[in-house]
């Protein structure tokens, strides 16, 4: 006899629940090597922080824009307004440093698949940048003028955008075949990796 529940069909994870499940390990190494304790012990360190980032973004954000079709998705990726280059730059400049030299190795990423997985990890960092920000204000007396535009991207807007990011993603989820849906997920683990690589390199 066949058991009924057995031909079930299985429903598969959401494109966003296999992003958060296998790209974990690699997130823990990241946090693991920005240290923040460590990078919030004085303005020294937080600001190699921000020089070391700022490189990484600004690689980053050009291949995202070189890339094409973000324009299809519902709602539309409208990176131009996603962009944090600038506000590294203006933090770097209010704490008196200047970024990081030498050129990040770009990750992999194929096709609009790969990029939306890199722009996961960059805007599912910005939510955490509101925790940053408040232990920032609080043990180096920083503010969003002075050191903080980065860690407070979006302002109140922050949760309004990562919506849209996750109603994008669930819409490219929906049109998307199996290897476009993977290459998403390698898309993420090769950017936590590539910046993971970049701050090695710069804290040496």
């Amino acid at each position: 006899m066949t058991n009924a529940a057995s031909s079930i069909p299985t429903a598969r994870p959401t494109l966003a629940a296999r992003l958060r499940e296998e790209t974990a390990p690699a997130h823990r190494a990241l946090e693991a090597r920005v240290d923040l304790d460590s990078r919030l012990a004085s303005l020294e360190s937080f600001a190699a922080l921000l020089a070391a980032l700022c490189p990484f973004y600004r690689m980053l954000e050009g291949l995202l824009a070189r890339c094409p079709g973000w324009e299809r998705l519902d709602p539309p990726v409208d990176l131009r307004a996603r962009r944090k280059t600038h506000l590294l730059t203006g933090d770097l400049h209010a704490l008196g440093s200047r970024p990081a030299a030498g050129e990040p190795m770009p990750p992999r990423l194929h096709g609009l698949a790969g990029a939306l997985g890199a722009l996961y990890v960059v805007e599912g960092s910005t939510l955490g940048g509101a925790i940053v920000a408040r232990l920032a204000v609080d043990r180096l007396g920083l503010a969003p003028g002075r050191g903080l535009a980065f860690f407070t991207s979006y302002g109140r807007r922050r949760g309004e955008r990562w919506k849209a990011f996750q109603h994008s993603l669930s819409d490219f989820d929906g049109r998307a075949s199996v290897a476009e849906r993977d290459d998403v997920v390698r898309g993420a683990r090769a950017t936590f990796a590539a910046m993971d690589r970049w701050l090695e390199r710069t804290a040496a």
